[in-house]
């Protein structure tokens, strides 16, 4: 997880940092910290921080989990972590910190956290690197960050932004580093808890409340405004979902793809469209997990197999999607377990005459023998779900 130890010299007043999860910016550029990979390293002899990236705009960054560091302090130095990944853990060294209650710099070895300038590709992208004072003369102001806490009763809140709009709802698929209660209970999170190949359904199920760190899921958004869909932001609590099908993945770095990277955090996942579903609409507008789709963005240069490729598709970051077999529809429609159970029942049922003799029945009538399995049976003329 990204660990930087943070120390402000020559300030004239020291403050501590309360443990909880911040958004950082520099005071010189006005641009957000996010982290986009799990790869780096700092030495006496430079420093490789492109996982690191500065992007302008607070309306973007409340809807990037990216952009969410969440800040411990451990000793006399400060853990912050994000997206599964840290500075300590990409560099095998803690940065160190001291604090005037508004801004802070950021060192290790002699070597100041800057933003170094912008992007070749993007002026709006800024550049982090660690270098001396000598390195950047002039530029006190692009060393100084400052940490300001998340918090949903804020601008500085986060909430889930729709990339998915059925006829009547807004939907985000999602896989962050963090563990989240909604704001408001319209706000609601789905998994995905089976797949029916045979009709192309894939049954969803709820998690209430608190949803566990590190889980993928898709949210069930109240409107296509981050604002409406925030959420609080927690480091631990919740529980793990039994039984979901979606993963998720934290980067989408197609510039870092040649890096060496931890196998459960590659920088980024080209698209399988044979093995691979990403929430969409079917052609009628409904909910669906589709094996294409526009929400798949497509990369000029992704490095796979040690090979540079030209235009391939990769999932985004912070999102969930669905593995499937290759014997899998190319749609599968979304259905909750309740409408799944009223689907079967309602084809089943049809021209099926039961009996009223306190056997179990399958759904095409026949009698069941012995302990029924997991499905939906008819006893006594009434249904009954088996889980």
């Amino acid at each position: 997880m990204l660990t930087i130890a943070v120390m402000l010299s020559g300030m004239a007043a020291f403050s501590q940092l309360t443990d909880g999860f911040y958004r950082v910016q520099n005071r010189g550029s006005q641009r957000y910290l996010y982290v986009r990979d799990c790869t780096g390293s700092v030495s006496t002899l430079g420093a490789d921080m492109g996982a690191l990236e500065l992007w302008p705009r607070l309306e973007d960054a409340q809807s990037d989990p990216g952009s969410v560091i969440y800040l411990r302090k451990v000793g006399s130095a400060y853990d912050l972590t994000s997206q599964g990944t840290g500075v300590n853990e990409m560099t095998g060294r803690y940065m160190s910190i001291n604090y005037d209650g508004n801004v802070a710099q950021v060192y290790n070895s002699g070597q100041y956290l800057y933003d170094v300038g912008n992007s070749d590709f993007n002026p709006e992208q800024g550049l982090v690197g660690a270098m001396t004072s000598k390195d950047m003369p002039g530029k006190t102001e692009y060393r100084l960050w400052i940490p300001t806490k998340v918090d949903s009763q804020t601008d500085n809140f986060f909430g889930f932004k729709p990339t998915v709009q059925t006829k009547s709802k807004y939907y985000c698929p999602f896989y962050a580093d963090f563990a989240y209660t909604p704001v408001k209970d319209a706000c609601r999170t789905w998994f995905v808890s089976q797949i029916d190949k045979e009709h192309a359904i894939a049954i969803i199920k709820e998690i209430k409340g608190t949803v566990a760190r590190s889980q993928a899921v898709f949210v069930e958004c109240i409107s296509n405004s981050p604002s409406d869909n925030r959420a609080d932001l927690l480091s631990e609590g919740g529980s793990k979902a039994s039984g979901n099908l979606l993963t998720g993945t934290y980067f989408d770095n197609a510039d870092r793809s040649a890096f060496s990277h931890k196998d459960t955090d590659p920088a980024i996942i080209p698209f399988d469209a044979k093995t691979m579903r990403v929430l969409a609409t079917d052609t009628e507008g409904n909910l669906a997990y589709v094996n294409d789709d526009a929400t798949v963005p497509t990369y000029e240069q992704v490095y796979i197999n040690k090979k540079w490729r030209d235009n391939v598709k990769c999932i985004a970051h912070n999102q969930s999607f669905l593995m499937v077999t290759e014997d899998c529809p190319a749609t599968l429609k979304v259905m909750t377990v309740e409408e799944y159970d009223k689907f079967l029942l309602a084809a089943g049922m049809h021209g099926v005459d039961f009996q009223q003799d306190d056997l179990w029945y399958d759904l095409q009538g026949n009698a069941v023998k012995g302990q029924p399995r997991k499905g939906i049976y008819i006893r006594n003329g009434k249904k009954h779900v088996v889980r």
